[in-house]
């Protein structure tokens, strides 16, 4: 008790002294309350207004070869321009501004407001960038409106399958309008159409989780998975792992940041014993032969048992399952 000892003996210095610590106790003390009490709703608030999303990130496939390394099966590069709603919202508020006379009274007419203002926008940027790559393209209201609803968090793919000279366009805008990004997708491909058609296989759209994998996802990128012959057959190998993101939104939906919980891994390549050489001079042969009517050919290595080629007809041609917005051209 030396304090309140010396205070007794009436030292002015020290009785200052010891009311500025006071009052900044009580000052330290009442920000504490503040916060702790009478604010603590706000926090609670804003934590709630934010929540993780999580989206799975199909791998790149493995691919398929002949026993010369010649892939049968590739990945293709499609190169896409994306739109991210959330780099959106001053131009929503302007241009809400500038139609500020057309506001209705009512709340739910204005909420169809609201969501006209926002697609006349993204509809604006859509046409804008249809004059740059000299493609035309738009996006409906209802498929604004059902992307804004359900995948806010998500990019809204405008163009697929951009040509270099799209591409260069693209990058070579003085200013590059908000939203708007370039990214690449691997995408399947046949590169010899109905060749080995039947061994290979084909793809389907299926966005299950594989095996191993977390099955509940807030969002599911496209994902590929065979349906017959090797495609199939060796599905778990040529999948790979697919990359699982988190996506930190807000309130409204719009996306503040996101961070990768699992990496992706390319699938493993598949080399077969079928050799494309022959494989292809078989099937000439058959289509030759039986006048394009039904038919089969196994051509066998008799040194070790290897199958060189296995002919059907008629074929079909396998990238025909992949979906045409996302489809490779120009590829033989």
């Amino acid at each position: 008790m030396l304090v309140f000892d010396q205070l007794k003996k009436d030292d002015p210095q020290l009785r200052l002294l010891t009311g500025v610590v006071l009052v900044g106790m009580i000052v330290l003390m009442a920000g504490l309350w503040y916060v702790q009490v009478i604010t603590s709703q706000k926090f609670v608030d804003n934590q709630r207004a934010q929540a993780y999303r999580t989206v799975r990130i199909p791998a790149a496939r493995g691919k398929i070869l002949d026993r010369q390394g010649r892939a049968l099966a590739d990945n293709y590069p499609n190169y896409r321009v994306s739109l991210y709603l959330e780099e959106l919202p001053k131009l929503f508020k302007a241009e809400y501004q500038r139609s500020r006379a057309e506001r209705p009274k009512t709340r739910e007419e204005r909420v169809v407001f609201e969501s006209m203002i926002r697609y006349r926008v993204v509809s604006n940027l859509v046409y804008n960038l249809s004059q740059v790559l000299n493609q035309p393209m738009a996006v409906t209201y209802d498929e604004f409106v059902r992307h804004y609803n359900g995948q806010l968090a998500l990019p809204l793919t405008l163009a697929n399958q951009l040509n270099p000279i799209q591409i260069a366009r693209f990058q070579e805008q003085p200013v590059i309008p908000p939203g708007l990004d370039l990214d690449v997708q691997p995408m399947r491909f046949y590169l010899y159409a109905t060749t080995a058609a039947h061994l290979l296989g084909y793809l389907r759209r299926d966005n299950q989780s594989r095996e191993g994998e977390d099955a509940e996802y807030d969002f599911r990128l496209p994902d590929f998975r065979g349906r017959v012959g090797v495609e199939r057959a060796f599905d778990s190998t040529l999948c790979g792992r697919a990359e699982v993101k988190s996506v930190l939104v807000n309130n409204l939906g719009y996306r503040q940041s996101e961070s990768t919980w699992v990496e992706s891994e390319p699938g493993t390549n598949v080399v077969l014993t079928i050799d494309l050489d022959v494989q292809r001079a078989a099937e000439r042969g058959l289509q030759a032969s039986m006048n394009y009517t039904r038919g089969a050919v196994v051509v066998m290595d008799c040194r070790d048992g290897d199958i060189l080629a296995l002919a059907s007809a008629p074929s079909f041609d396998p990238n025909r399952f992949i979906p045409e917005s996302v489809r490779p051209t120009g590829r033989c």
